[in-house]
This record gives structure tokens, sequence and C-alpha cells, in this order.
């Protein structure tokens, strides 16, 4: 995957879709003109900094209704691809509840 630079925040992939850190504890993921936001805290795995991510947190749009989600599939492949992002930014994701 080819990842370029928005910002210092953020990065756009070839593949069209772009991972923004908005905050100190969220994460945007756009595609097209859709948006995921992400609620991340900061941890550590092993002796190394990482963001902490809900394994559910890809489940939907911001735009979906609570009731609806994704199919796995779906998650699968966004979930990939904001760790395939965070990656080229230097940022490991763990998926686990935070706080605990």
């Amino acid at each position: 995957m080819g990842f370029t630079w928005i910002n210092k925040q953020g990065v756009r992939s070839a593949q069209g879709f772009e991972v923004q850190m908005v905050s100190r504890d969220c994460i945007e993921y756009r595609e097209f003109d859709r948006v995921l936001t992400v609620e991340v805290e900061m941890g550590m795995s092993g002796s190394s900094p990482c963001l902490l991510v809900s394994p559910d947190c890809f489940s939907r749009w911001d735009d979906m209704s609570q009731s609806a989600s994704l199919d796995d599939d779906e998650q699968l492949r966004i979930e990939r691809n904001v760790r395939e992002a965070m990656r080229f930014q230097g940022v490991k994701i763990v998926a686990e509840h935070p706080g605990y």
C-alpha cells in the first residue's frame, strides 16, 4: 500500500482512503464521503507505546444507525487499512478493550 502525508497527523492511501489522528483519543478513517471514528487510548505493547482500540470499533460508519453494523469482511478490510496507515506513521494499533 502506498501512502502520502496529508499533514503531520494523517495519510492518504493510493487506494482512496485517509487515516487522520484528529485528537489525542480519536482517529478518523475516511473513504469517499464516509467517516468511521475510532476512539483510541494510549497504551503499551511490551515496552513500546501503542494505541489501544476496542475490537468492535470498526463495526459501523458514523452515519449508520446504532442497530446496524458492517459485515465481517468489511470490518476486517477497514481494520487492515487503519493498521497499515498507522504503521506507516510509526504507530502500532492493539485491538483490546481500553482500560483493561
